[in-house]
Parts: structure tokens; sequence; C-alpha cells
């Protein structure tokens, strides 16, 4: 299945980084038209294409994808029903925080059941609470990327210490 997402992210690595595809192409090693048809999502991107990209362009959105794509983690929040803004995005943070406390306390109290000897409603509220807990993985990314781009912040100094020190 082709990934519509990445497409869309390298797009707007593209246009942010304010070089041109025929820059890229020269220092990523990868032609113009290849380039063009990953932005388009005319072509799948390999992982190694897409590292040589991403050290190329940045962007935290464009790594997430990558990681998303390739690896199954969780990745920003990108819902197209709401703006794409700092404001959406705290709002959102706060509201999925929110959302997963409500439910916290049930969801530790039914997940400490074997899972074999839970009622219907306590499997129902551990599958509810990952649920809700992704989102507001999600959501707290984004309302970290978006915060960033607001303030003017470049990130990836923050996520490369953080690895250092404490990443898995």
């Amino acid at each position: 299945m082709a990934d519509a997402k990445y497409p869309r992210q390298l797009s707007l690595a593209i246009e942010a980084s304010g070089l041109s595809k025929r820059s890229i192409s020269k220092k990523s090693f990868l032609s113009e038209s290849s380039i063009g048809k990953y932005a388009l999502g005319q072509r799948n991107v390999d992982h190694e294409k897409k590292k040589s990209l991403w050290s190329l362009l940045k962007g935290v959105r464009l790594g997430l994808s990558s990681a998303r794509a390739d690896f199954g983690t969780i990745s920003f929040m990108n819902n197209p029903r709401i703006n794409q803004d700092v404001f959406a995005a705290t709002t959102t943070a706060d509201q999925e925080e929110s959302e997963r406390k409500a439910i916290w306390t049930d969801f530790k109290n039914a997940i400490k059941v074997p899972k074999e000897k839970r009622t219907r409603q306590q499997q129902e509220t551990v599958t509810t609470g990952f649920k809700e807990l992704v989102e507001e993985i999600a959501s707290e990314q984004t309302e970290l990327i978006e915060l960033a781009e607001y303030g003017g912040i470049d990130l990836q100094p923050f996520i490369d210490k953080f690895n250092q020190t404490f990443g898995g």
C-alpha cells in the first residue's frame, strides 16, 4: 500500500527548505525526477533515500512521518478537520490529555486484571486507554512542533541531545 502521508511531508519540507529540486538532487545524489515523483507520491521511497533526504532537509515532521511509515512509530497528529497552527495544537493536546485523564483510574484498575479474567467493560476500558494515550502522545508531539515553529526554534538540537542522553 502506498504511503500518502510521507509525500505530503516531503513536499512541505522541500518548500520550507527554500532549496530547488535541482539543488536537492545534487546534494542528495538522487535525480530531480525521482525527488519530484517522491513528493507527488508517484514512487515509493525506500528507507535509505528517506534518510538521505531528511539529512538534507531536516524537519521534525519529515522525520516523524518517515519513522511512522518505516517503523510504525507514533507520529504527530494531523487532523484534517482542524487548523494546523499553534493554537489548535495546544488546545488539542490539552483536550487529549483531559480525555485520557478522565478514564485513567478506570484504565489502571482494568489493566491490572489478567487479560483472560477481564470483563468486556474492563477490556473496552483498556483498549480505550491505549487509544487515548497514543492520541495524547501524538498531539503532544504536534504541540511541540507547532510551538517551536511559532517561536522560530530549531528542535533538532534538543531532540539530538535528548536522544544522546536518554533515547533508547
